[in-house]
């Protein structure tokens, strides 16, 4: 079984993370969420404390994070193969999948280090780099975007917003779309490239404006 991690303090970003794992993961998987207090390294420590015996996976992924094409869990497990862990680039925190099996016989926390995840890093891992290329939608400009082998969008990521809503990287400031608009656009991207499930919800963009 996979367990997925998603520690938040915005209902309305984890509600997104939530949806969008659901509609994408047709794999055999429980998601966790942990909306109490604490850090974020302190959320995932308490979900991996609660993880069950039968866990083969231990799943974390930030709340503004998004898988955005199904199979994509699929796709993570052929390709961590034999190894620890499988990231999806060097900050272990925007979604990294682990063996239980690494975690449990490691003597780290996630809340040990400030990006929560790092202190897992020194294992044999791999970490998938993310497109630096033109962004294949306006709104996910200056995200992080992942695409698999076939270059189709698999995964994505807002990223923290220093100041207002943009982030910065090396002394220069970098406009990104605000958090409130991350969730519509995800759903609105769901609706138009996944096929509607039997008894799932198309989410209305109306409903989610700020």
């Amino acid at each position: 079984m996979i367990y997925l991690a998603i520690p938040s303090i915005t209902p309305r970003l984890a509600e997104c993370a939530v949806e969008a794992i659901a509609r994408t993961t047709p794999e055999p998987h429980h998601v966790m969420l942990d909306m109490g207090p604490g850090t974020h390294g302190e959320k995932l420590d308490r979900m991996f404390a609660t993880l069950p015996a039968d866990a083969d996976y231990f799943l974390t992924m930030d709340d503004d994070a998004a898988p955005l094409k199904i199979g994509w869990l699929t796709w993570m497990l052929e390709k961590i193969g034999d190894l620890d862990y499988m990231s999806f680039g060097y900050n272990m925190a925007v979604g990294c999948l682990y063996r239980a099996a690494h975690l449990r016989r490691s003597h780290h926390t996630f809340a040990e280090t400030q990006n929560p995840g790092d202190a897992f890093g020194g294992s044999v891992g791999w970490t998938w780099g993310r497109d630096f290329g033109p962004p294949p939608h306006w709104w996910l400009r200056n995200c992080e975007v992942y695409r698999d082998d076939h270059d189709d969008l698999l995964f994505a990521h807002l990223g923290g917003g220093t100041i207002g809503h943009t982030w910065r990287y090396q002394g220069k400031l970098y406009p990104r779309i605000p958090t409130w608009l991350w969730p519509i656009m995800v759903r609105r991207y769901l609706n138009r490239t996944l096929r509607p499930e039997r008894g799932s919800r198309l989410w209305h963009e109306e409903e989610h404006r700020p």
